[in-house]
């Protein structure tokens, strides 16, 4: 009403549209102050808060003992399991992978109870500082020598209460695992992991751990150096800790080959190869010929060194092996050079540095182009000639016999 009155007695005046407006601001601004107080006093936040926050009270009696498992009549309470393999990675010890996994804990806690107004239907969740009032059973991955909760994400545990006395947890774990690894077939051998459970303070009369799901991200199967190819949910064939529930998650992993054709056979194939190219050099070159050898054992000698320092010294029998075929190639090459030589120095003058019924034989069953090929020159003999054709070849053998036996 004073708004009003005052409009009258300025309605001459420039002032009297300020004020008009002035009063219609002040009635939308009560309107709306009107709309929110059904809201007000905090019952909206209090409504909101109580969905989401449970005191002890609410759920948990008074006699409640959260360090006893809520078994029945001596009937173990069944915990099942739910195993996410996120991601594998190798780690410096060759033996030991890092596996990042969700794991899921499932377990029915009939002391329980659920706050009222709440249907038997309802999901509530729970945060983490409920592990410390309810039972929960501790788990124990006996295989594993270090390991973690995972910190990379803001709700690293989670615990729902679902039909009354069902209670779920779930937790982002980071484990360091030992694997069995036989390096005999290095680089093609293969990993079994098996990731052993068990329920660290309870035995098998009150806690029994059942398997219900082990899976795996898609990720995870094509890692950067192994590749899964097998893995599957069991009970432990040897329990670990007698007395006690015992469950497995088997895992198998091959090592990819492909970085190692690079880093290992690559250099090692091109030094024998550079030791064959002595072949075509004139005999009497003999730095040449000489420095060639001493540079294919130079490099395979490095390769072979830094594989020795990368891998423990014993047990790495297939790669020993692969170096032990490379040198005694290029040995063979060397020895062949000293026979090549050895003929030239008795041969006489005009004369071949091979045997005549060898070269005509030889020579007789060669197509025209091996002819050309294989046919001695005043630079090279005839031992020379079929070194080109023969070293190859028969390392090709050599290869192919290593690969059939370590390989496949």
């Amino acid at each position: 009403m004073i708004f009003l009155l005052l409009i009258n007695k300025f309605s001459s005046t420039k002032c009297s549209s300020l004020l008009f407006f002035i009063v219609i601001s002040l009635n939308l601004f009560s309107g709306l102050k009107c709309q929110q107080q059904p809201f007000g006093d905090g019952q909206f936040m209090a409504n909101r808060l109580r969905n989401s926050i449970w005191s002890p009270a609410e759920i948990v009696p008074n006699l409640y003992n959260n360090q006893q498992a809520p078994y029945i009549n001596e009937t173990p309470i069944k915990v099942d399991l739910d195993l996410y393999i996120q991601s594998i990675r190798p780690t410096s010890d060759h033996s030991v992978q890092r596996i990042n996994f969700l794991v899921t804990k499932s377990w029915d806690d009939f002391r329980l109870q659920t706050p009222r107004n709440i249907g038997p239907s309802r999901r509530i969740s729970l945060d983490r500082r409920w592990k410390d009032i309810l039972w929960i059973p501790n788990l124990y991955f006996v295989n594993s020598v270090s390991g973690s909760v995972s910190s990379n994400v803001d709700s690293s545990m989670y615990i729902a209460l679902s039909n009354r006395t069902r209670l779920q947890l779930l937790a982002f774990i980071s484990l360091n695992i030992v694997c069995s690894n036989d390096f005999s077939s290095y680089p093609f051998d293969q990993l079994d992991c098996n990731l052993e459970i068990v329920p660290l303070s309870e035995s098998a009369e009150t806690v029994v751990l059942r398997w219900n799901s082990l899976s795996m991200n898609r990720l995870a199967e094509e890692s950067s150096k192994y590749r899964i190819t097998y893995w599957k949910e069991t009970e432990c064939s040897e329990n670990p800790m007698k007395g006690s529930s015992c469950i497995k998650a088997s895992l198998k992993l091959v090592r990819r080959i492909g970085g190692h054709l690079i880093s290992h056979f690559l250099p090692t194939i091109l030094a024998v190869g550079l030791s064959f190219g002595g072949f075509w050099i004139p005999m009497t070159a003999y730095s040449a010929r000489i420095i060639i050898i001493v540079l294919s054992f130079t490099i395979l000698s490095i390769r072979q060194s830094i594989t020795v320092m990368s891998f423990p010294q014993t047990g790495l029998w297939a790669i020993n092996v692969w170096y032990t075929l490379c040198t005694l190639t290029i040995f063979a090459c060397l020895v062949e050079y000293i026979t090549a030589i050895n003929e030239s120095l008795y041969a006489k003058p005009g004369e071949t540095t091979s045997p005549s019924w060898l070269s005509s034989k030889f020579t007789e069953l060669q197509p025209k182009i091996l002819k050309e090929l294989l046919k001695p020159t005043d630079s090279n003999n005839m031992a020379d000639m079929i070194s080109r054709l023969a070293f190859p070849s028969i390392f090709f053998i050599i290869t192919f016999l290593y690969l059939l036996v370590f390989a496949i």
